[in-house]
């Protein structure tokens, strides 16, 4: 190439710095690229040089500085930068009529398993997630050593992100189980990378307590990540009995075994539609914490719990549709305008998951700081524009109202539970709730069985059992 493009490096830290190498050594630089500068709002940094390149700034100077060195395209190097920011720089961009690429922003990157060859287009999601931050996992990594894992709903999005954690972390060996054949599938493709090979890939349901009580007799786990569950919300409302003996009839299957085994740790991925639910899939959940309680109460295995709110990209999540719903020329659809949900990474969350699960007691259920919620209408307008639209102009933002189940905002703790802070800034502790009657739990807990086992549901008689069970359900239909 004649004459190369002039770029700027956001970010003058390690990645930054790592991205100017990789350029080098891949011979880019003077062929395709030449870096103009660095542009950093660190002031102790502004002024100074990284390999004869100079650090400019702050980011706020950047139309300025790109018209003075006819820069045309962006690099954005800070693989824990706020959203806010990369909003900020993609603005200028679009603004200024260049282009802008960035690393990828996720915590691989930080632990240097991504390439930084694979600098890519801006992903709406990066407009969107948190900082991604990069959790010492050093306890994890002990805790996990010569350890037999077994994670359920392996092939989800939960559970997909979980098992990758792990494979990186190499514990003794690691089983992924789930009924779905070709997400366990695409999932033994993804792991391959990371160089582990005590791996298991089972194919099964946690609704067949005999196949479950199997697995666990064979392979002996010394852990389990319980992340199976169906999760949508108005389908389960349509498919109550289905959501019981998955949700819960699933977990007691799981559970009971898991103590007949004599396996040392149980944690279960539990959600903040948990809390004062107003839907079938949030009853459910509510019901497996408190049989996590009841659990926990008599037996050896360690059970803990870990809530958490909506994750960005997961299966079936608002993000995914909302693109669909662009890409097909809109308009995109909310329920109410001023509905808020709280979001995070899918790593993050899974980080935070492992994080729990090694300062955990016996009977925690743990919650994590979800940060600040997002209007679900703010998230589809910043969605729009980062596909190059205008909101209400090129893209409608259509009302339709409620779906069923649905609240305006989640909760992450009950009114009547306090939460108590951890040695981890992200992590708290809730206090348990008082005290049920354990036996009566379980009385109503089987005849909310006898009811989702019949020919003929009776969907009322379910309703009226959850009800019972969990007293602050509130139905919304």
């Amino acid at each position: 190439m004649d004459n190369p493009i002039k770029i700027f490096i956001i970010g003058a830290g390690d990645a930054a710095h790592k991205l100017l190498k990789v350029l080098k050594k891949t011979g880019s630089l003077n062929s395709n690229y030449q870096i103009a500068g660095f542009i950093d709002d660190d002031q102790n940094k502004i002024g100074k040089e990284i390999e004869g390149i100079k650090i400019m700034g702050p980011i706020s100077n950047l139309p300025k500085l790109i018209k003075e060195y006819q820069v045309l395209e962006l690099f954005i190097a800070i693989p824990s930068a706020q959203s806010q920011l990369i909003r900020k720089v993609v603005e200028i961009a679009q603004k200024e009529n260049v282009k802008s690429k960035i690393i990828p922003r996720t915590v691989d990157i930080i632990r240097g398993l991504v390439r930084f060859e694979q600098v890519r287009e801006i992903k709406p999601q990066d407009l969107l997630g948190r900082p991604v931050v990069k959790h010492d996992l050093t306890i994890a990594s002990e805790k996990v050593k010569d350890k037999v894992i077994l994670i359920t709903g392996a092939a989800g999005s939960i559970g997909s992100e979980l098992a990758k954690q792990m494979a990186i972390l190499k514990p003794q060996k690691l089983i992924c189980f789930d009924w779905w054949e070709n997400g366990v599938f695409s999932l033994k493709q993804k792991l391959k990378q990371y160089d582990f090979s005590e791996i298991k890939y089972v194919i099964g349901n946690i609704q067949d307590k005999i196949k479950v009580d199997q697995v666990i007799a064979d392979y002996g786990p010394d852990v389990i990540f319980h992340a199976a569950a169906y999760k949508h919300v108005p389908l389960m409302e349509e498919n109550i009995g289905e959501a019981v003996k998955n949700n819960v009839v699933g977990t007691e299957n799981l559970a009971e075994a898991a103590i007949r085994h004599r396996v040392k740790d149980f944690v279960l991925i539990s959600s903040d539609k948990a809390i004062n639910p107003s839907s079938v899939m949030g009853a459910t959940k509510r019901i497996t914490e408190k049989l996590m309680y009841i659990y926990a109460d008599k037996n050896s295995t360690k059970f803990t719990g870990v809530r958490f709110g909506n994750v960005l990209s997961s299966n079936g999540s608002v993000v995914p549709l909302f693109e669909e719903q662009i890409r097909g020329g809109g308009p995109i659809t909310i329920t109410d305008p001023e509905m808020v949900r709280y979001f995070m990474t899918i790593e993050e969350a899974v980080q935070l998951i492992i994080q729990s699960w090694t300062l955990g007691e016996n009977g925690e259920i743990f919650v994590l700081d979800m940060g600040e919620p997002i209007k679900i209408k703010d998230l589809a307008k910043d969605l729009i524009m980062a596909y190059g639209y205008v909101p209400e102009k090129d893209i409608k933002i259509e009302i339709t109202g409620f779906r069923p189940g649905e609240k305006l905002f989640e909760e992450i703790v009950l009114s009547k539970e306090k939460v108590i802070k951890t040695k981890h800034p992200k992590i708290f502790v809730v206090q348990k709730e008082e005290e049920f009657d354990h036996q009566d739990f379980l009385n109503q807990l089987k005849e909310l069985k006898a009811s989702v086992f019949q020919p003929k549901l009776n969907k009322e008689e379910i309703l009226s059992h959850f009800k019972k069970l969990v007293p602050d359900f509130n139905h919304k239909n």
